[in-house]
């Protein structure tokens, strides 16, 4: 069995971000705020038998915003924390994030894998099967917290079985990703002058299929 754990803690001050100047369509790059995070990184790697290795990965991030004023998303009112006046006309037009978690970073993640190898001493190769799943928190992928950007929790699982040479100079594996059809989207934005929202797909946002072939000329 081999361990590794790791703690950290990190403060983020001028905390940088793209804003939207007001009454254009410009954007700029200013120091907006400060953030606090916290948490542990866990990797374990057990080889249960010759054949047997398993392996677990996982991140707790504890994060927030700990002084943070920024652009309300479009169609929020001050019920719904639209409350800042920042440019002093009267009108809202920030909120306070303060306490808000750090955006595209969910708070626990983790991946839990396997292969069991089988060695076939009366043929040229070996055969392996293997799996994979991982899982993360909900996560909001925008930093004004609009709550349209935000991505469920989703768990992911792939399976394989491969052949490969006992000298390491080849490699054929069939693939399954996704075998559970999970649908999840790599990005969530809002865009409230056409008053929708829209995602980017990871290539596994639906179940598919594969083969890959590794071949080593040198062995």
């Amino acid at each position: 069995v081999r361990l590794n754990a790791n703690l950290f803690h990190t403060t983020i001050e001028d905390l940088q971000a793209f804003r939207l100047l007001a009454g254009t369509t410009t954007t700029e790059l200013l120091n907006v705020g400060e953030a606090d995070s916290w948490g542990v990184e866990i990797d374990v790697d057990w080889l249960v038998t010759e054949n047997l290795l398993l392996s677990l990965s996982v991140v707790y991030n504890d994060s927030e915003y700990t002084d943070f004023i920024y652009d309300c998303y479009a169609g929020q009112t001050p019920a719904m924390g639209c409350t800042v006046d920042l440019s002093g006309d009267g009108t809202p037009d920030s909120q306070d994030l303060e306490g808000e978690p750090l955006a595209s970073l969910p708070e626990l993640k983790y991946v839990l894998s396997g292969r069991y190898d089988f060695n076939l001493a009366d043929m040229p190769f070996n055969m392996y099967v293997s799996g994979k799943y991982r899982w993360q928190d909900d996560v909001n992928y925008l930093i004004t917290a609009n709550p349209k950007s935000v991505q469920d929790s989703y768990g992911i699982l792939d399976l394989s079985v491969g052949f490969e040479d006992p000298e390491g100079r080849w490699d054929l594996r069939f693939f399954a990703q996704n075998v559970t059809d999970e649908f999840y989207a790599r990005r969530r934005s809002f865009a409230g002058a056409i008053g929708g929202a829209f995602h980017t797909l990871a290539r596994d946002y639906e179940t598919y299929y594969g083969v890959t072939l590794r071949y080593s000329a040198g062995g």
